[in-house]
């Protein structure tokens, strides 16, 4: 049903309510989302822990059971076919697509799966040969488990209010009819913990940071017909100082996902959690082998071009969608994996993937050398110089003198705007030097942070990662 259509439908059935004297319920937000907990699953456990609900035949449209607390649901895949156990004993028929609604939508409701606590509902069906699992509910509840999974449940108070404004964006905006869930309960969506996130010892700063925006979602207004449109309001952990435009990550240009300056990000260095510091700041170290095997797992994985050889080298490009200018933020958009006998390029986001790194934010330096041979040297622009050899290298010292480079290749290392690149020969292995932790793009997490302890409100913090602080009126705040 369209968005129009239903809010029509609803505004109707409230009138006649009104009309007959009926006051209607008011569910927590007039929109529900829908949750992937698991799929390619086989069998799952559900026992209910608050309320009742009703076992539907979705297919049928006949009721099957109804459960109380304390019940136990326990359903089977067997062919194409979903087979149900209530307390031990087996339900005749079998069935395709079952819900487990709320008899009593206005009381809590609350089920276990998977050692975990959910409200509201579930629906379980038959999806590509096996379970597929998902949680409907009010997306405010969805919210009481997302945020302080997000953030934080010990950030600042204008952290958790913008990180609420931006998590029902992005759950709203990725809504959509013609799939079987909106969104998933981990970080490909965001991280969900259900109603066990509510038991969390600080749950009530997200509570409150929920309820305060209540309904609030982030709108571009395009064009000047004053068209608005829902964000897709991405985030992340750590920009490492420089948040990076959408199409350097991903392929869509986007006027609100644009690279900015997130200098906030070293909170996360100042927060006495070592964890937290290595979302700004972290190193790691892999030997040839760890390399080799890397790259043969990778190209693999992704059926690339598998005919490269034995690893060489990395090139590393720093460049915009035009090829010609350099990203702001200085992460790698190519990596070029050279070997002995071909090369293969990664771009972008996916070069995270091969080495499990970070960020795309880093600078590498070659390990455990043996002696000299040709070196890259990179450019301004992110272009590399092949074939310099030790011997044609010169050095200028603090007075501007020229002198040649009298030392080991392996003890050198070059220090540019965007940081530490190695200069070493032929290497044993690799160190990566990098900041940041994520794709980059939207909010940054830590930077949020940093802003609401200087006092930004989460309308500042929002607007300067989205509309990188202009308040030109093309991002706004509305309710939804």
């Amino acid at each position: 049903m369209g968005k129009t259509l239903k809010k029509s439908v609803q505004f109707f059935l409230v009138c006649i309510l009104i009309i007959w004297g009926v006051t209607p319920i008011q569910a927590k937000g007039n929109d529900e989302i829908r949750v992937c907990l698991s799929k390619g699953t086989y069998q799952g456990t559900f026992s209910i822990a608050e309320g009742s609900y009703e076992v539907m035949d979705n297919v049928m449209r006949l009721p099957v059971a109804v459960l109380e607390a304390g019940d136990v649901l326990t359903v089977n895949q067997k062919g194409t076919s979903i087979a149900l156990t209530i307390n031990g004993e087996d339900i005749d028929g079998f069935f395709s697509n079952i819900t487990v609604t709320p008899e009593d939508e206005d009381e809590l409701n609350v089920f276990s799966y998977k050692n975990t606590l959910y409200r509201h509902g579930i629906a379980i069906s038959i999806d590509g040969g096996s379970l597929l699992v998902v949680n409907h509910l009010p997306v405010e509840y969805y919210l009481y488990g997302v945020v302080g999974q997000e953030m934080g449940y010990t950030a600042p108070e204008e952290a958790l209010k913008s990180q609420a404004v931006v998590s029902r964006t992005f759950a709203l905006c990725f809504q959509d009819c013609d799939r079987k869930y909106d969104v998933v309960n981990n970080t490909a969506s965001q991280v969900y913990g259900g109603y066990s996130a509510e038991k969390n010892i600080n749950a009530q700063c997200v509570i409150d940071a929920v309820d305060d925006t209540e309904g609030k979602v982030i709108f571009y207004q395009s064009g000047k017909r004053g068209d608005k449109e829902l964000i897709q309001a991405y985030f992340h952990s750590n920009a490492g100082e420089y948040t990076e435009s959408s199409e350097n990550v991903w392929n869509e240009e986007l006027p609100y996902l644009k690279a900015v300056r997130s200098k906030e990000d070293r909170s996360a260095e100042e927060s006495g959690s070592t964890w937290a510091a290595s979302c700004y700041q972290w190193e790691k170290t892999l030997s040839y082998q760890e390399i080799q095997d890397a790259i043969k797992s990778y190209l693999t994985k992704t059926a690339s071009k598998t005919g490269i050889g034995d690893f060489d080298h990395l090139n590393l490009y720093r460049l915009n969608r035009d090829e010609k200018t350099s990203t702001s933020s200085g992460r790698v958009t190519r990596m070029e994996i050279v070997g002995t006998k071909g090369t293969v390029n990664v771009f972008r986001d996916n070069i995270r993937s091969v080495f499990g790194l970070k960020s795309t934010k880093f600078d590498i330096i070659p390990e455990g050398s043996s002696k000299a041979a040709d070196l890259a040297i990179q450019g301004q622009n992110g272009s590399m110089s092949q074939g310099v050899h030790q011997d044609q290298l010169m050095i200028i010292d603090g007075n501007g003198k020229v002198a040649a480079l009298n030392s080991r290749i392996e003890t050198c290392q070059i220090v540019g705007a965007s940081g530490i690149s190695g200069a070493k020969s032929k290497a044993q292995g690799i160190r990566f030097v990098g900041q940041g932790n994520g794709h980059g793009v939207g909010m940054s997490q830590w930077g949020a942070i940093g802003m609401a302890q200087q006092g930004s409100t989460y309308r500042e913090i929002i607007d300067h990662y989205y509309n990188q602080g202009t308040e030109d009126g093309t991002i706004t705040i509305e309710r939804y």
